[in-house]
């Protein structure tokens, strides 16, 4: 995670340090259409085809309403252990009104379902990242008392009708990532700026008496190690009575060498800052 800050006096970041990502599984690269079924509800029209993908091919599913109530479904038989913690992701892109869009996984008997359900949904015209976590995969329905899906068998993705009309949507690059567990308690994150003589500790020591301190005017990072990624969905900045950061922006890693950007201020003075970072993850 890192934060680029700047002032007329001080410049500083929030960095997260080298760390070494979870191995992905691509449990299918999209390249072959026919692996794939489309079906629907009653009056609903769908179809299955392969187009250009993210990276290769991918597997389009063209949907028609009519005018109707009801749902299209792309779908294939998948068998896949899932670990304690992990996370899907896949390439999307599509066309089409506002729908609820659903990724569900079955057990062997096919009457127990889980699901990612996100209700309302605007497919984007380019290819857009859709990450799914452990925590946001729930029970949809089933016989089974099991509340936590240990191997999953199949795999749908679902165009559930809100505006219903016709559309499409390109599916590509199926993974599966491993994550660590999360401790019952968190580490204490462990903070750098690269300096030999540093107060980096006191930005994360709990104690409000301390603060970081770097060089006025001169360029300056502040890396923090958070022992292991971590999800979060806000950051809170106190700053201290001199040297706050009137401009800064806030970017993340899981790797510590390729960075996104979180959030941006400008004008900040000082005081806390309360910034919202949803669903987002960092070492």
């Amino acid at each position: 995670m890192r934060i680029l800050t700047s002032t007329l006096a001080l410049s500083a970041a929030l960095m997260a340090a080298p760390a070494v990502a979870q191995d992905t599984r691509v449990l299918d690269s999209m390249d072959d259409a026919s692996r794939w079924q489309a079906s629907a509800s009653t009056d609903v029209h769908a179809a299955v085809s392969a187009v250009a993908g993210h990276d290769g091919r991918a597997v389009r599913l063209d949907y028609d309403f009519d005018g109707k109530a009801g749902y299209a479904v792309l779908s294939r038989a998948l068998p896949v252990d899932l670990p304690d913690n992990y996370e899907i992701s896949f390439w999307v892109r599509g066309a089409g009104p506002t729908n609820t869009f659903e990724v569900k996984l079955t057990d062997a008997s096919a009457e127990n379902v889980w699901w990612k359900q996100t209700a309302r949904y605007d497919f984007p015209d380019g290819w857009t990242k859709f990450v799914i976590k452990r925590r946001q995969v729930s029970k949809a329905w089933g016989p089974s008392p099991e509340t936590v899906l240990r191997r999953a068998e199949r795999v749908e993705f679902v165009v559930v009708a809100a505006e219903g009309g016709k559309g499409a949507v390109e599916i590509d690059q199926l993974s599966l990532r491993a994550l660590p567990v999360e401790p019952l308690a968190p580490p204490q994150p462990i903070a750098a700026d690269g300096r030999a003589q540093t107060t980096a500790a006191n930005a994360v020591d709990l104690d409000p008496k301390t603060a970081w301190t770097p060089p006025v005017g001169e360029p300056s990072a502040l890396t923090l190690d958070l022992g292991y990624e971590r999800e979060f969905g806000g950051l809170t900045l106190r700053w201290g009575e001199r040297g706050a950061a009137a401009d800064y922006r806030i970017s993340a890693s899981l790797d510590g060498r390729d960075w996104r950007e979180l959030t941006s201020v400008k004008g900040g003075n000082g005081g806390v800052d309360w910034l919202r970072t949803p669903e987002t993850s960092a070492r």
